[in-house]
């Protein structure tokens, strides 16, 4: 079952920290050799410094939901602010891939990305895993089996930003009667 983090919004001064989990093996000549380790989609976990500005109910809420998942153990599904799209763009198929045009796209390999096409290969909606960045406004990834070679026309590319997450602690204060601040730390985790 899917755990999904309350409809509750951080206020602005986020923090986000990237940490990549590299290898690094310096060698006697100065060289370093630098490797991934572990399955690349999962290499650049993000770490989230939160604060929410909340009522008492909305306080009591966040509460529960934290003592929850600290009795159960479990991740929950957030959305980070300012993460996620959704874009116009054109595509158009080769004998393999779709080959997207969409202006500063921002995208990564590995992505998963919504397609919502227009024309033929509308039937082909679905999710879609960024296989290719040529440049900042164009990348291909695998087409469907069944598209049709040399379809083109427009499409709309949706990067929902949600991940697993867990939080790794919290504080309270009350800064002034019937508000409670929440600074949370938020650790993206990779689960099957």
């Amino acid at each position: 079952m899917t755990i999904t983090f309350p409809a509750i919004e951080p206020t602005y001064g986020t923090k986000k920290f990237n940490k990549p989990k590299i290898r690094r093996i310096a060698l006697g000549d100065g060289y370093e050799f630098r490797a991934i380790t572990g399955l690349p989609l999962n290499q650049d976990p993000k770490e989230y410094d939160l604060v929410f500005n909340l009522s008492i109910i909305e306080a009591q809420q966040l509460r529960a939901f934290f003592r929850e998942r600290v009795a159960d153990q479990k991740s929950f599904t957030f959305t980070p602010p300012q993460e996620g799209f959704v874009k116009q763009g054109a595509y158009s198929n080769s004998l393999v891939d779709c080959n997207v045009t969409l202006s500063n796209h921002g995208l990564g390999f590995g992505d998963i990305i919504g397609a919502v096409f227009s024309g033929s290969s509308s039937t082909f909606n679905g999710n879609y895993i960024v296989g290719q960045i040529i440049n900042l406004n164009s990348f291909k990834f695998a087409k469907h089996v069944s598209a049709p070679n040399g379809d083109s026309g427009t499409v709309q590319i949706t990067l929902s930003g949600a991940g697993q997450f867990v939080c790794d602690g919290w504080s309270e204060s009350i800064p002034f009667r019937d508000r409670i601040i929440f600074n949370c730390k938020f650790r993206e985790v990779f689960e099957p």
